[in-house]
């Protein structure tokens, strides 16, 4: 429900179609209730179909690599563990706290990954995003 919140808070609408695992949140009442009375379209991923969330697993690990992994007190280092002192340990490291990961995450999704140029689109995902959408002149003359 916070991501619908956010959708509307950004960009004053919510999308048409969404795609959702088999989560039993997601086939809650209160949840179906949302969707049909904004006549959004909920589509279920199937189960044990990997393929079929490929681009949000790409998202996810592309977050865990280029955002989570950079963090101070992250514990990649463990992976090694010969090579962890007490200057590099991630539990005298650890700073982060629910609500400031949660604003440095989306400053990261919104203003970092959202303006970076990505190879396969030729453009920023916020211009290929904006370039997608009707004009909002169209919409209000309707």
């Amino acid at each position: 429900m916070m991501v619908m919140r956010e959708c509307v808070r950004r960009h004053a609408r919510l999308p048409q179609i969404l795609v959702v695992d088999n989560g039993s949140e997601f086939s809650s009442t209160y949840f179906e209730t949302l969707l049909a009375r904004y006549e959004c379209i909920k589509k279920t991923r199937p189960p044990a179909t990997p393929r079929f969330g490929s681009v949000c697993e790409r998202i996810f690990g592309m977050a865990t690599t280029r955002f989570i992994h950079n963090l101070r007190g992250n514990t990649q280092i463990m992976r090694c563990v010969r090579q962890v002192t007490k200057s590099v340990n991630p539990k005298n490291l650890a700073v982060w706290n629910l609500p400031g990961l949660c604003q440095r995450l989306a400053e990261f999704a919104q203003e970092v990954y959202d303006t970076t140029p990505h190879p396969s689109l030729g453009q920023s995902p916020r211009e290929a995003f904006e370039r997608a959408l009707p004009s909002r002149a169209a919409d209000c003359s309707r």
